[in-house]
Parts: C-alpha cells; sequence; structure tokens
C-alpha cells in the first residue's frame, strides 16, 4: 500500500451488492448476447449460480472501476496494513485528500451491468 502506483480499492461490502451479482436472469441475458465472449462467460459462470443461485464479480469490479471511474463513489483515504502484533495482516484506514488510495464505496449497479453487457457483446477480431 506504500506504492507510488495509483491505487483503486473495491472491498467485498461493495463487490457483494446483490444488484452486481450474477443470478440466473443475468446468466440468461449474458448467454443470449451470442457473441463468443459472452457465450464463454456463460459457460464459466453456469456452474456456480446453478450452485449458489449467484455469484460475485469481485475482480471485476476492480477493473471496471480503473477504466469506468465515473460510475462509482470514491474517497481518498491513506491506507496501511499492520505488520505486528494482534493487529498484523489488517488494514488501517485514515480517510483524508492527501491519500494513497482511492476507496470504491457505491456504485451505480445499473450502469456497472450494462457496461460488463456492452462488454461481452464486443467481438473480438
Amino acid at each position: 500500500m506504500g506504492s507510488d502506483l495509483s491505487i483503486v480499492a473495491c472491498g467485498l461490502e461493495l463487490t457483494s451488492r446483490r444488484d452486481c451479482v450474477v443470478d440466473d436472469r443475468m446468466l440468461k441475458r449474458i448467454d443470449s448476447i451470442g457473441s463468443s465472449a459472452s457465450t464463454l462467460a456463460a459457460r464459466i459462470l453456469k456452474n456456480p449460480v446453478s450452485k449458489y443461485s449467484y455469484f460475485n464479480l469481485h475482480d471485476v469490479f476492480a477493473l471496471v472501476a480503473l477504466v469506468e471511474p465515473e460510475i462509482f463513489r470514491m474517497r481518498r483515504a491513506r491506507v496501511r496494513v499492520e505488520t505486528i502484533g494482534k493487529m498484523k495482516g489488517m488494514c488501517i484506514t485514515e480517510y483524508r485528500d492527501d491519500g494513497n488510495i482511492s476507496i470504491c464505496y457505491d456504485v451505480d449497479a445499473k450502469r456497472l451491468v450494462e457496461f460488463i453487457i456492452d462488454g461481452l457483446a464486443v467481438e473480438q477480431k
């Protein structure tokens, strides 16, 4: 977390929102697109959706936040990871303007889903 790189973080409380998961309805929508990407995505997602009734798109949030940041509401924060003692491995967060990380705390779920659907509809050459 001490990197000079621009870091964007999306926590589980955001990426686990029910209005952003792939469920049966979303899976059918993905499969109906008919592109090679959507067909592959549907094949990959079919098993976890049938087993758990939904699938969280944790990693997708992070990628979308980098390329379409306006879909998210973010706050700057200084974040460090404790390396010793009982708190070892925990993140210590201070929200401040000169923070080293942008933390996503809200998302326009409809725009996120449409962005994903639009991306899956593009045929690769």
